[in-house]
């Protein structure tokens, strides 16, 4: 039966490359000290993740846990990868239980391209209509990916010409001594730039 996580841990242990695992390690700054320390890889490209996530795009949020909480980065790749495309189809409900899901279960989204992937449209589309208090906690979180989650999350409402929690956020983490944040900060404001232009 389709839907079923069992399954799709099978699809991803068979697409499985160990020279590639070797490779994204190193690209996700996997080593001792590094941003991704620890994180493991099965060596699977996203076209392959991608290709997996449309099999199985109506799996339930509690078969997604599975996926999300696991040790594999990939795995967690595909897990927010089904939770965006749901989110994006999703009635009001369905939004709000994927948010809230997303929130309790942020401690997974442990990486850039995590982040990247799912904090525009999960987090940003959620509070694009609704009080955005939660970027401001994020955003002063010593968490750095929660840090980021805030800054992405805002890539939303630029999107719609609405600015200003970019630039509120943005200044929290002027003085970060992350990259990763410095980077993400410099990409939202470039985003506002290019429509600001009008």
């Amino acid at each position: 039966q389709k839907g079923n996580a069992q399954i799709i841990l099978r699809a991803l242990k068979n697409a499985a490359n160990p020279e590639k695992a070797k490779q994204l390690m190193r690209y996700f700054k996997t080593g001792p000290g590094e941003y991704g320390e620890g994180d493991k890889f099965r060596g699977i490209t996203t076209p392959q993740l991608r290709a997996i996530q449309k099999e199985h795009k109506h799996i339930p949020l509690q078969e997604t846990y599975k996926l999300f909480s696991s040790d594999y980065h990939e795995d967690r790749v595909l897990a927010l990868l089904i939770m965006v495309e749901q989110f994006k189809k999703g009635t009001d409900e369905m939004q709000a239980k994927i948010f809230e899901f997303y929130m309790e279960n942020i401690k997974y989204v442990n990486n850039w391209d995590l982040v990247d992937i799912s904090a525009p449209e999960i987090v940003g589309g959620f509070l694009l209509e609704r009080d955005r208090e939660i970027l401001y906690i994020l955003i002063n979180s010593i968490i750095m990916w929660e840090q980021r989650i805030a800054l992405l999350a805002t890539f939303k409402f630029i999107k719609e010409g609405d600015f200003q929690d970019t630039l509120n956020l943005v200044k929290v983490v002027l003085e970060s001594k992350h990259d990763l944040i410095h980077k993400g900060a410099g990409w939202m404001l470039r985003e506002m730039g290019k429509r600001d232009l009008g």
